[in-house]
């Protein structure tokens, strides 16, 4: 049986470049006899770029969970089908919402 999900194996695959990036690169270098091992770490552009990866991918996994929550709790008969695009659904979701809102007196 699967256990995790494709974006928890992204994730998790993800921050190989972290470790790599900020404990085996100073480790290696600190072995070498390199000096200025910590000098390394100090480009904060591509530490933002190493960052990015896992962040934004745990952000969608977030964003996702939230969306179904969402989902589960309205009511049936204002439900949508699935779309390929998440946020078309949400949009229609809101828009069959505020029409279900309205008073239909036609004073709107």
């Amino acid at each position: 049986t699967k256990q995790t999900s494709t974006l928890e194996v992204a994730i998790a695959e993800a921050f190989a470049p972290i470790v790599i990036y900020f404990v085996g690169q100073p480790v290696a270098l600190y072995f070498a006899g390199e000096t200025g091992v910590l000098q390394s770490l100090n480009d904060w552009a591509l530490n933002c770029v190493v960052f990015i990866t896992p962040l934004s991918a745990m952000v969608y996994d977030v964003a996702e969970s939230k969306m179904r929550l969402v989902m589960e709790s309205i009511d049936p008969s204002l439900r949508v089908e699935p779309q390929c695009c998440p946020l078309d659904m949400l949009l229609v979701m809101v828009s069959k919402l505020e029409n279900h809102d309205r008073p239909c007196d036609g004073s709107a």
